[in-house]
């Protein structure tokens, strides 16, 4: 780590992110045949679409693949429960709420910082 705790912080974060991402596209990928391509992953890891899979169990799918959306209702819990936890220590984020009801733009930001600071490594959400 390095002497800034600032950056740990987010360093932390991102890979925590990325590794639940990973699993769960993994998962997607092999249970639901869902491929998302490089030019997918700014749709696929956006705020909207961490809380549509944490929350309401289905991952809107980028405008190349048609369908609006692949259904995750079956996926384990295990898998949904880092992003759940991810929303929740984001702050402003009001986990209650669904995303299109929130109010704070600080979720957006913070999840800005974290996308950023995992912009070298967001390919490795790809499975």
């Amino acid at each position: 780590m390095s002497s800034n705790p600032s950056q740990d912080f987010w360093q932390a974060r991102a890979a925590a992110f990325l590794q639940s991402m990973r699993a769960v596209l993994r998962w997607a990928r092999e249970a639901k045949g869902f491929m998302p391509t490089q030019a997918d992953l700014p749709e696929v890891v956006s705020l909207r679409a961490i809380a549509a899979i944490a929350q309401e169990r289905h991952l809107p799918t980028p405008r190349l693949q048609g369908a609006g959306f692949v259904d995750l209702s079956d996926m384990p819990d295990a898998l949904a429960r880092p992003l759940l936890c991810y929303l929740a220590e984001i702050g402003g984020y009001d986990s209650v709420l669904p995303y299109e009801r929130q109010t704070s733009t600080e979720p957006e930001k913070q999840h800005g910082y974290v996308l950023f600071t995992a912009r070298h490594n967001l390919s490795e959400c790809l499975p």
